[in-house]
C-alpha cells in the first residue's frame, strides 16, 4: 500500500463512504482516511438531511500541500 489520504468535510455535507478498491485494506468505508490504491481514492458525499448548501471537502496527503474543493448541493 502507499500513502494515506485524509478527507475532511465541513458544513452541509456528510460522508457516505470512502474507498480505494484495495482488496487488502480492511478500514471501514465510513472512515475519514484510507491508504491509496494505485494512486486513487473515492469519497461519496451527500447533503445532511437533504438540505441544500455548500460543503467543503478538504484532502491531506503526506508531503503534499492540503487541497480543498467546494460542492454546492441543490434541492
Amino acid at each position: 500500500m502507499t500513502d494515506k489520504i485524509a478527507i475532511r468535510l465541513e458544513r452541509t455535507g456528510e460522508r457516505v463512504a470512502t474507498d480505494t478498491a484495495a482488496a487488502i485494506d480492511f478500514i471501514p468505508f465510513h472512515s475519514a482516511s484510507r491508504h491509496f490504491f494505485s494512486g486513487k481514492a473515492l469519497t461519496v458525499v451527500r447533503a445532511k438531511h437533504a438540505k441544500p448548501g455548500r460543503t467543503t471537502v478538504g484532502v491531506t496527503v503526506k508531503e503534499l500541500p492540503p487541497q480543498q474543493v467546494f460542492l454546492t448541493g441543490i434541492h
